[in-house]
């Protein structure tokens, strides 16, 4: 399919993308400020151009055809280019802001996200970047969201993951447990009340766990270890920066899974996004901390 540039309004293909991104047709025209009739008038315009349908109703959203879903990622690279080329409102460096969209677990947010976001407000300080908790992989694969992290590995054709890091767990009790030593067999360990973020975390069928408290955050775990009797499985690097520290021991997990390990994934046809690419990369390297110092925007 070939189309004459100069015939092409390219309003229209901003119109494309942020519908593609929105799937839904109202929500993009505000985002776009423009009257949902002008909205529809312009979708119709690109149908007809198209000779495609380019999106359909289903379940309540817009859907993507399968011509949409091929021009989706070119479109969109070749805006962000156009976009990077014009002239900007001031001569200031890093003066183009860019929005992220990431989900990530919430016992994550204190391992990893407070250093990303730490790291951006030096390096990148217009980078703008919102994280929801909800791992919709929909919202990934219609460009929602640029990345997922959490503790599962997506598969897939459309779908690239990548380890983020392999976090070893340790269990963490007070100093002044009149019980925790050194050395105790596993079912005496499992008799005690344990505060747990994910009450799977590191167990197999054998392992039962007393549960007493189930948290959000690792960080409260280690707060309420601190305070009270109870036992929990954490990333030792939450206790290590963790101000409640010199009230706890600690000693490597007893139990059948070792390491806390956390996926990076994205969608495949972002892949040569250098925008998405740099962003990847920050990521990767706020799990690698020597690495942080060689990033930048």
């Amino acid at each position: 399919m070939q189309l004459q540039l100069r015939n092409l309004d390219l309003n229209l293909l901003t119109l494309f993308v942020t519908v593609m991104e929105q799937q839904n047709v109202s929500k993009a025209a505000k985002k776009l400020n423009m009257s949902q009739p002008a909205m529809s008038l312009g979708l119709n315009r690109l149908r007809k151009k198209f000779n495609d349908d380019l999106f359909y109703r289903s379940g309540g959203l817009m859907q993507p055809t399968t011509l949409a879903k091929s021009l989706y990622q070119p479109i969109n690279d070749a805006l962000k280019t156009i976009g990077h080329a014009l002239p900007q409102d001031d001569n200031s460096e890093n003066q183009v802001a860019l929005d992220f969209n990431l989900a990530m677990q919430p016992a994550l947010e204190s391992l990893l996200l407070t250093k990303v976001l730490a790291h951006l407000h030096q390096v990148s300080p217009n980078i703008r970047l919102k994280n929801q908790y909800q791992m919709d992989l929909d919202a990934l694969k219609y460009n929602r969201l640029d990345f997922l992290i959490g503790t599962q590995q997506y598969q897939g054709d459309e779908l690239y993951s990548e380890q983020l890091t392999a976090e070893p767990f340790i269990l963490a009790y007070n100093c002044a447990h009149p019980r925790m030593q050194q050395g105790m067999s596993l079912a005496a360990i499992l008799a005690e009340d344990f505060a747990i973020v994910d009450p799977e975390i590191g167990l197999n069928n054998d392992e039962k766990m007393k549960v007493k408290y189930q948290v959000n955050s690792y960080q409260a775990a280690l707060s309420l270890v601190a305070q009270t009797n109870v036992l929990t499985i954490i990333p030792k690097s939450c206790l290590d920066n963790s101000e409640a520290k010199r009230l706890i021991n600690w000693q490597y997990t007893p139990f059948s899974k070792k390491h806390l390990d956390v996926y990076l994934t994205w969608l495949a046809l972002r892949k040569h996004d250098n925008s998405h690419q740099w962003l990847r990369e920050v990521l990767l390297s706020c799990s690698q901390p020597n690495k942080l110092s060689a990033v930048s925007a």
